[in-house]
Parts: structure tokens; sequence; C-alpha cells
């Protein structure tokens, strides 16, 4: 289904990565699995080949999802922000993070 598909997964938790990685990979796509919203915005800004879509966490060890929502936006990749609980943050507060983006949620 996802043949030929480059997906960006922009997440550091090592498990919710890792089963995204998994599942899409299984489906057929090229993943580029990334932790930091450093390393995720030079992939985005210059991939050396296309991004097809992104699935974003909001909340990453060296910032928000959102400059990484916008970067994606700008290389007319689709987004998909990612958030889920946990004990630290409740998922109402979350969305403030990609407000604006155009981005399509879900939680987990």
């Amino acid at each position: 289904m996802l043949r030929g598909a480059r997906i960006a997964v922009v997440e550091d938790d090592g498990i919710m990565g890792g089963s995204l990685v998994q599942r899409l990979e299984l489906e057929g796509a090229d993943v580029l699995w990334l932790r930091q919203v450093a390393r995720a915005l030079g992939a985005l800004r210059a991939p050396r080949t296309p991004i097809d879509a992104v699935i974003c966490d909001i909340r990453l060890p060296d910032g928000t999802g959102r400059p990484v929502c916008r970067a994606s936006q700008d290389q007319h990749a689709a987004a998909l922000s990612v958030r889920h609980r946990t004990r630290r943050h409740r998922a109402g507060r979350t969305p403030d993070a990609c407000r604006g983006c155009g981005l399509r949620q879900q939680t987990f």
C-alpha cells in the first residue's frame, strides 16, 4: 500500500518510534527515523530524495514539532502530528504546539 513512499518519522521515544517504523516498513514505505528537531529540519530542508509525508511527535528533547511541521509544508509533504498521553503532560495541552500549522492530529 505504501510501496515507494518516503516517510519521515520524527519521534524520540524508542518504543513508539520503533513501532511506527516497523509498521510503515511492513507496508512497503522507505522510512527515515529522526529523533531530534535539529536533525529533522536538516533532513526536510535538504532531503537526499523527496519526502512524501512526515509523522511528527510534538514534544521532542530539543523543542516542539512545530518547526518540523512547517518545514514539511514548505517541502509540500503531508504532515501528521502525533500526540500521546504521558504522566508529565496531559494530551489536552499538547495541541498548542502545532496550532496554526494546518496539521492532522492523532491522539494515542
